[in-house]
């Protein structure tokens, strides 16, 4: 491919990288280093698969490279999501007058070396969205996401502590690489990089991870002054801490797990030689973890995959493919399990939901949601009954196949339920913002609190943790008897026909990354950004995925 030389100084003079203009018209960075960090292209020289070398593959020699699983995660494009830059729109569009806080605020963590680089030299409230506007070497840091030497050269200060939350992780001054192996060769990365690898046990420390996925927002009022509430937007740390897998597993366990598709320990060698061979200076070893770094978002992988020239997406679609398959995985057998329980004949039964993450279910943002699907039939399949039912867009419909009032722009909230006895009425757990003047808000910076919390805990939560305040349950009602750390018990009352003595009764959890309630209320905002996101959502596939089920059969 013909590629021309550009070099474009905006802004930042053009440092240790250069950028090319390819036939299709990106500009796409190459191996850009500057300041204290460096682009994933360069740790892919050697910290990336070929065919020529043994290294960085599983026990039964699958490719398991650090670049190469990450490359399509959120992590690596967290600063290309589009729903990332519409939500940070939605919040200027709100409060005008704080863009430079509030963009500085979200880029913290969606394009860390950029800002931490920017903050280091110019202040906190330096970096913005015009960033990603150059063709700089700072711009292809922002761009390039949470990248290997963000997570890598995060130093052991504070991890775990108050202080490190909301992106206020320490990168070290000396350009050490922080790795949990000992004696490590560290030449080559010395004299290509100039970063000198170190042991560094933190690495493994789930106090990392909670610098960023530790979320707290100054709101504000509606003329745009500090509340001082300081709303957790988001805590999957948090939960994690108020938790029984907090002395069990760390999130590296699940989400960059040291074990292989067959649940044994990986050992591999961590590196090959930038031409393709294996370095013999270095043996196999453990721990590795693999850098699969799935949750449960399945939409915005297939958004930049299907959007990938517009949104300057690098990795292939075969690679986001594979990570949409692994979280498809990871919702359907290490999500939850469902249960029916307490048949009584003809009229009642229950329903368990247990929760088997580390965290809430769902965690983290509050667009996404969580709800009960239940169906009734006879033994000629025909449905007696149904809650939960939804449209071909993942929209919640009643018997009728209206879409419910719930699902529009400013429409009534869906209460948490302890038993349901109409279809209309749907177990829906969700975080829904409030604003100071009571309704229904998708702002944070503008949120007074959650009108309602019901996500689904994680088993071992306490009332009286140290940080129960920042993830307790809102908005149960009289649900306090069964919906308890790690599962929830809903009832249903149906009657049945006394002619029907056979029936059948089946229970779905569903998932979606973001509801369609959420999404109407981020589209009714007008943004360039939200409009672009809308184009993409509104061409996506969208229908929820099946977390759980459960059958029961009755005969009276």
């Amino acid at each position: 491919m013909h590629r021309t030389l550009v070099l474009l100084g905006i802004g930042v003079a053009l440092l240790g990288g250069a950028f090319v203009v390819a036939q299709d018209g990106a500009v796409r960075p190459q191996r850009v280093r500057f300041g204290r960090f460096a682009t994933s292209d360069n740790c892919a020289l050697c910290h990336s698969n070929t065919s020529t070398a043994g290294a960085l593959r599983d026990n039964q020699g699958r490719p398991i490279a650090p670049y190469d699983l990450w490359r399509a995660t959120m992590m690596a494009n967290s600063a290309r999501d589009p729903f990332f830059f519409a939500m940070m729109a939605a919040e200027v569009v709100q409060h005008p007058q704080h863009r430079a806080q509030i963009e500085a605020k979200c880029l913290r963590c969606h394009a860390p070396m950029a800002h931490d680089e920017l903050r280091r030299r110019k202040g906190a409230d330096a970096i913005g969205t015009g960033v990603f506007e150059q063709a700089s070497p700072l711009a292809a840091l922002a761009r390039d996401g949470v990248s290997c030497t963000v997570c890598h050269q995060i130093e052991a200060k504070g991890l775990g502590e108050k202080e490190s939350f909301s992106g206020n992780f320490s990168i070290n001054g000396s350009r050490e690489i922080y790795g949990p192996h000992a004696e490590v060769f560290a030449l080559p990365m010395r004299n290509v990089l100039n970063y000198h690898p170190q042991r560094g046990d933190h690495i493994r420390d789930a106090g990392l991870c909670g610098t960023c996925h530790t979320l707290f927002v100054d709101t504000l009022d509606k003329s745009g002054k500090p509340t001082g509430l300081k709303l957790p937007e988001q805590t999957p740390y948090l939960e994690w801490r108020n938790s029984s897998f907090a002395t069990t597993q760390t999130c590296q366990d699940c989400h960059a797990p040291p074990t292989g598709t067959s649940g044994a320990p990986v050992r591999t060698r961590i590196a090959r030689e930038a031409n393709g061979s294996d370095f013999a200076e270095i043996e196999a070893r453990s721990p590795f973890g693999r850098h699969i770094f799935v949750g449960g978002n399945v939409l915005l992988p297939a958004i930049l995959r299907d959007h990938s020239k517009e949104l300057g997406v690098t990795a292939p679609a075969a690679a986001f493919d594979n990570v949409i398959a692994r979280t498809k995985q990871q919702l359907q057998e290490r999500t939850a399990r469902l249960r029916i329980a307490d048949i009584i004949t003809g009229y009642e039964f229950a329903v368990d939901v247990e929760n088997l993450t580390g965290h809430k279910f769902p965690t983290a943002h509050p667009s996404s949601r969580a709800w009960l699907r239940i169906r009734i039939y006879d033994r000629n399949r025909k449905l007696l009954f149904s809650s939960g039912e939804f449209d071909r867009r993942g929209r919640l419909i009643d018997k009728d196949g209206k879409v419910l009032a719930s699902e529009r722009a400013g429409g009534p909230l869906v209460a948490h339920r302890v038993s349901i006895d109409e279809p209309d009425q749907v177990q829906v757990y969700e975080a829904v913002l409030k604003s100071a003047a009571g309704k229904q808000t998708i702002s944070a910076h503008g949120a007074a609190g959650y009108y309602k919390d019901n996500r689904l805990l994680p088993r071992g939560w306490r009332a009286d943790h140290e940080y129960a305040a920042a993830t307790k349950p809102i908005g149960l009602g009289e649900d306090e008897d069964d919906f308890v750390g790690g599962s929830d018990r809903v009832y249903f009352q149906v009657e049945i026909p006394d002619r029907v003595t056979v029936y059948f009764i089946e229970a779905d959890l569903l998932y979606q990354p973001i509801s369609e309630r959420f999404a109407a209320e981020l589209f009714a905002i007008d943004a360039p950004a939200i409009a672009r996101f809308k184009r993409m959502f509104d061409a996506a596939e969208t229908t929820p995925v099946v977390v759980a089920h459960a059958r029961a059969t009755v005969i009276r």
